[in-house]
């Protein structure tokens, strides 16, 4: 099947219930989207330490992700938004094709399959923090936060890794070009350097 990575925490996430609820996300992945298609459905399995939900989804490839689900109803299979998923504790919750997934709406260019893109979420506040291995306040658990950021380290170092923090004023220039980690476009670089990252 052809699917774009999500590698690491797919999207921004956010948790309701337990303060800094502690919740894992595994295999995540998104389908590659044909030229002109400007939908997309994220997938992945969520484990939450403590009774949780998930109630929003962000992302730099778009402003609108929504939660959705797919479900069967007098034989038709229809989607709607939903408000929020919720996590059993010590349970896991899996956004599969056919179910709940997480769905990129006004993409304004194609996801092509092969490409690895870490929608980092808040795993760091910059590209730079995480290079530097500098835990930064969001993190409730400072070992296990330094060490997500040596694993992702480690991960850029194996592949051509576009590295997109939620928070990160440099997201968007870097998903726009495609630039992968510790190679950069300057703030209000021109379009044809741009594009010529993006070709790269």
């Amino acid at each position: 099947m052809t699917q774009r990575e999500f590698v690491g925490l797919v999207v921004g996430i956010c948790i309701s219930g337990w303060a800094h609820a502690q919740v894992t996300v595994e295999e995540p992945w998104i389908r590659a989207t044909a030229p002109g298609q400007t939908v997309a459905g994220g997938y992945m399995s969520l484990r939450s330490a403590k009774p949780s939900a998930l109630v929003e989804v962000s992302t730099p490839l778009t402003a609108r992700a929504e939660i959705h689900e797919m479900s069967m109803e007098a034989g038709v299979m229809k989607m709607r938004a939903v408000p929020k998923i919720d996590l059993p504790a010590g349970k896991t919750v899996e956004l599969k094709p056919g179910g709940y997934h997480v769905m990129l709406m006004n993409l304004d260019r194609p996801l092509r399959d092969g490409e690895t893109v870490f929608l980092a979420g808040d795993t760091s506040y910059t590209e730079a923090h995480m290079l530097a291995g500098t835990v930064d306040g969001v993190a409730p658990d400072v070992e296990s936060a330094r060490l997500t950021l040596a694993r992702i380290r480690e991960l850029a170092g194996t592949r051509r890794l576009v590295y997109l923090p939620s928070h990160d004023p440099d997201s968007g220039t870097r998903l726009a070009g495609l630039v992968p980690v510790g190679e950069t476009v300057e703030p209000g670089a021109p379009e044809s350097v741009v594009e010529g990252a993006r070709r790269a």
